[in-house]
């Protein structure tokens, strides 16, 4: 494979370059030999149609060896990001590949807080396109590492707040009234000012514009 791969990338087909890379990146990661694996499949990530299926098994790879590193949140992120778009793209992947992700996806929210958890898949449902590509890839922030999403599911770990309820706290922040939390979020008033209740109990703040200083103080702490 060795030998092989640099006759690939400079001669073949992307197709076919991506399944050698893939290839090689999967037998990387099953020798434990991390860093190869991730440089591998981000090579795959880069080559492969942004909008085609192919683009989702270096995604899924990538998710590997994060939970094999030990990161269970991002491992969480770009499962759930690749979930969502074979469900959109009505496509599933190979059975090997397809028990081993979804063994290690079953396996990775042990590690994390219930809390976390929902952070975690909310965050991976909302990457796609560009977005993903670019936390998949680590660039920039792609809306995660180092940003306020990423500050949240920081903070859902040290706080009592639930993802959902964190969620709100945010949309609270942003100086949007319950109405346009419940469109924004999909639910109703009624289960908007549940969830504000809570926030409310949990953190024994009564008012919008503390919760709104709370979450500028707990963002700007875990940026």
């Amino acid at each position: 494979m060795a030998r092989c791969l640099p006759v690939l990338r400079a001669q073949a087909h992307w197709s076919r370059a991506a399944a050698a890379l893939h290839t090689a990146g999967a037998v990387r990661l099953s020798l434990g030999r991390l860093d190869n694996a991730e440089a591998l499949f981000g090579e795959v990530l880069r080559i492969v149609p942004e909008a085609s299926f192919h683009a989702l098994y270096p995604v899924e790879g990538l998710a590997l060896v994060a939970a094999e590193s030990g990161d269970l949140r991002r491992a969480l992120r770009l499962y759930e990001a690749s979930a969502q778009a074979r469900r959109r793209l009505d496509t599933e992947p190979e059975d090997p590949w397809r028990r081993r992700v979804e063994l290690t996806a079953a396996r990775a929210p042990a590690g994390l807080s219930a809390a976390a958890q929902d952070a975690a898949v909310s965050g991976g449902r909302r990457l796609r396109g560009d977005r993903l590509v670019a936390y998949a890839l680590r660039r920039g922030s792609g809306g995660y590492p180092g940003s306020a999403s990423d500050a949240t599911a920081a903070v859902v770990d040290q706080f009592p707040l639930t993802g959902r309820e964190f969620t709100v706290a945010e949309l609270v922040a942003e100086g949007l009234t319950n109405r346009q939390i419940a469109a924004r979020l999909g639910l109703s008033e009624r289960t908007v000012a549940t969830h504000l209740d809570k926030v409310r109990d949990k953190l024994g703040l009564r008012s919008r514009t503390r919760i709104a200083l709370w979450v500028a103080a707990r963002t700007r702490d875990n940026s």
